[in-house]
């Protein structure tokens, strides 16, 4: 069967899908894609597999975005090598560039999420034992998509200026905590050296801080923390190891916000595979506008040339390609943030109306870390923090993860 093909601003993408069953006993799903690029310059990557190579050529600027992609299509679609896979580059760094170290950590992180159809039992199972939608219908783990931070407009395509906004991805760092322990894997997409899961609760420490020199009794030095200075962080390292160990958090970086919508498509149109139990929690802080590449200065723009005057183009929105055609079994949450609360709501509603998902999370600038409303297209839910939760450390994202993964719940029993 012909693949087909179609041009996506310059990128040739090929792909098809084929079935294996390697044993009586199980059947493995596995979708293969193959990137082309119209111009020189560009990196290739091969993946041995003794069930299908899989081929990617692509441009050097995204090719460690690719990896971690890659990654996310086999963690959701069931990729798994029977052999350990192999790895050839062709860099201008060459094989000792960093990049097949990342990407065998991807492989690991796929294996332990394997699918395959038991056919005595009729059902999909993982590696791990654990059921997973198959097309049974069957039950399991539910897989949420946060996207995190902000995206970074370049004004110029060498770039030393751009634009940007205040957010620190507090909301989706710790939001991800709470979807792991509500049940949820986690594909977090997020802004480069923004805040991150667990991570986050020390990011105002100076790490040298916290660490003393303590000289043993056999003379030698050792390095060892200061917990008065991190505190609990006995606790949060143990729970982040667990959920390291068990592959519940997926983590791939953007910068820009081109690269933000070419691996949010991407990973939208792997975790369809998986229809009703994927969500998308939308609460990365993207811009509204944009310079198309054919308009921006190559070279650093010059203050010799007097005041700067800047065009900008609206930016295209994600959420229609998303519900429409990406993802369109998905349960989707979008955020609203304004300034002005009287028109929150009206907002809120109407991106319901225009866009057809499933719920807005509308706050307040000057409230959003105590206040929200969760916006359904038959209801509106306000989430509130009292003093008493605030003395108690709790956090309004606990609060908004709890009220969406029963929405979540219901939504997948309604399907």
């Amino acid at each position: 069967m012909r693949a087909r093909t179609k041009s996506f601003r310059g990128v040739l993408v090929s792909s098809a899908a084929a079935a294996f069953a390697p044993s009586p006993s199980f059947q493995l799903l596995v979708r293969t894609s193959v990137f082309r690029v119209e111009n020189n310059g560009g990196c290739r990557f091969q993946c041995g597999c003794s069930v299908a190579p899989e081929r990617v050529q692509i441009p050097r600027c995204v090719y460690e975005s690719v990896c971690w992609l890659w990654c996310c299509c086999c963690w959701c679609l069931g990729l798994h090598c029977l052999t350990p896979p192999s790895l050839r580059l062709s860099l201008g760094g060459g094989p000792g560039s960093g990049v097949a170290s990342e990407f065998e950590s991807c492989v690991c992180f796929c294996r332990s999420v394997i699918i395959r159809h038991d056919r005595t039992k009729h059902r999909w199972k993982t590696g791990r034992g654990v059921c997973c939608p198959g097309p049974c219908g069957g039950k399991g783990r539910r897989v949420v998509v946060i996207t995190s931070g902000g995206t970074k407009v370049p004004l110029e395509s060498r770039t030393v200026r751009f634009l940007d906004n205040f957010s620190s991805g507090r909301r989706g760092a710790s939001s991800a905590e709470y979807f792991i322990e509500a049940g949820y894997a986690v594909i977090f997409l997020h802004r480069h050296r923004s805040l991150y899961p667990y991570s986050r609760m020390f990011s105002t420490v100076n790490i040298l801080d916290a660490l003393q020199l303590q000289t043993r009794e056999q003379g030698e030095d050792e390095v060892v923390v200061n917990q008065e200075v991190l505190p609990n962080i006995y606790k949060v390292l143990k729970r982040f190891q667990e959920v390291k160990e068990s592959r519940l958090l997926l983590p791939i970086e953007f910068s820009a916000l081109s690269e933000y919508l070419h691996l949010l498509k991407a990973t939208a149109q792997a975790v369809s595979t998986i229809g009703s139990m994927a969500m998308f929690y939308l609460a990365a802080a993207v811009s509204d506008f944009y310079i198309p590449a054919s308009e921006m200065p190559e070279h650093k723009i010059q203050s010799s040339n007097g005041p700067l005057q800047l065009s900008l183009n609206m930016v295209p929105k994600i959420l229609s390609p998303l519900v429409k055609d990406w993802a369109p079994q998905a349960f989707v949450i979008s955020f609203k943030l304004e300034t002005d609360a009287s028109i929150l709501l009206d907002k809120a509603k109407r991106a319901l109306d225009t866009y057809r998902h499933q719920a807005v999370v509308a706050n307040v600038l000057d409230s959003r870390r105590g206040y929200v409303v969760v916006v359904t297209p038959d209801s509106a839910v306000e989430l509130l923090l009292t003093d008493e939760d605030v003395k108690q450390d709790i956090e309004i994202e606990e609060r908004i993860v709890s009220n969406l993964t029963s929405a979540h719940q219901k939504f997948i029993d309604q399907v």
